[in-house]
């Protein structure tokens, strides 16, 4: 008998199958949401209320304190990164 996966069930599918750990899913959603921001160059004030309200809500999600700090900082960088590229 095999198992079934519910067509909406995106927790199961991006995080289970697709990368296969939850952290990994969280540095990927921070890259990504960054990269994005950063490319079409939101202002910063903008961005960094976004990374803090969805980086307090995957460290809550964890329970981890630490994956909080990291997320922030993590989003900055690449926020900064992507905005001197696409500025050039």
């Amino acid at each position: 008998m095999g198992t079934y996966i519910e067509p909406f069930d995106f927790k199961k599918i991006l995080i289970d199958y697709f990368l296969g750990n939850q952290v990994l899913f969280l540095g990927f959603f921070v890259i990504v949401m960054s990269a994005v921001c950063g490319y079409y160059q939101m202002t910063n004030r903008v961005f960094i209320i976004l990374i803090l309200i969805s980086s307090l809500l995957l460290a809550t999600y964890l329970g981890e304190a630490v994956v909080f700090a990291i997320l922030v900082l993590a989003g900055i960088i690449i926020f900064k990164m992507f905005a001197r590229l696409s500025n050039q």
